[in-house]
C-alpha cells in the first residue's frame, strides 16, 4: 500500500514537471516572432516599440529635457489646456518621435500614454546618433532662447528653467 502510493506520488510529480517544462520550452518558441510593434489591446492601434533606459546618459539627457519643455510649455507659455500642453511639450523635444509615434493616432484627452516609454527611446536614439543635430543641448538652448522672450510680463521664468536642469535625476512622469 505505501509503495503503490509512493509510485502514484512519483508519477504524480513526473506528469507536473513534465507539463512545466511543455509550458515553458514548447510554448514561446510557439509564438509569433515580434515585430517590434506594440499593440494596445484597451485601443486598436499599434505603434513601434522603442527601448528607454532611463538610467543610462542618454536616459538622463530625455528625462531632463522633458522636464525642461514641461517648464517652458506650462510655465513660460501658460499652457493650461491638457491636449495642448501634450503636446507643445513633445514637439519641443522632438517632433520627429512625436510624429513618429502620434501621427497617425493622435493622443487623446483621458487616454493612458502607453507611447511616452517608446516616445523617449525614440528621443534617446535621436540623441545618440550624431548626425541628428536634435539632442539635449540644443533643446536646452532652444528653451533658454524662447524663455527670454517676455511673454505675459513673467519675468522670473530664467530662472526656474535653469532650476530644472541642476535637479538630481530621480524620476517622475510628466505629460
Amino acid at each position: 500500500s505505501s509503495s503503490s502510493s509512493s509510485s502514484v506520488m512519483s508519477l504524480l510529480v513526473a506528469s507536473v514537471c513534465l507539463l512545466l517544462v511543455v509550458l515553458v520550452v514548447v510554448f514561446p518558441i510557439c509564438s509569433p516572432p515580434s515585430t517590434g510593434l506594440i499593440s494596445a489591446a484597451s485601443h486598436n492601434f499599434k505603434f513601434k516599440n522603442f527601448r528607454f533606459k532611463k538610467k543610462s546618459r542618454y536616459g538622463k539627457q530625455v528625462t531632463k529635457a522633458m522636464r525642461l519643455c514641461s517648464s517652458l510649455c506650462g510655465d513660460v507659455k501658460q499652457i493650461k489646456e491638457e491636449l495642448e500642453l501634450f503636446n507643445c511639450i513633445r514637439s519641443c523635444v522632438s517632433t520627429h518621435c512625436l510624429e513618429e509615434l502620434y501621427g497617425e493616432d493622435k493622443f487623446e484627452l483621458g487616454e493612458v500614454d502607453l507611447r511616452l516609454n517608446s516616445f523617449k527611446g525614440c528621443v534617446m536614439e535621436e540623441f545618440s546618433n550624431t548626425e541628428r543635430p536634435n539632442n539635449y543641448e540644443s533643446i536646452k538652448e532652444r528653451v533658454e532662447r524662447e524663455s527670454r522672450q517676455p511673454r505675459n510680463g513673467s519675468g522670473d521664468t530664467m530662472t526656474q528653467l535653469v532650476d530644472v536642469d541642476k535637479t538630481d535625476n530621480t524620476e517622475h512622469e510628466d505629460l
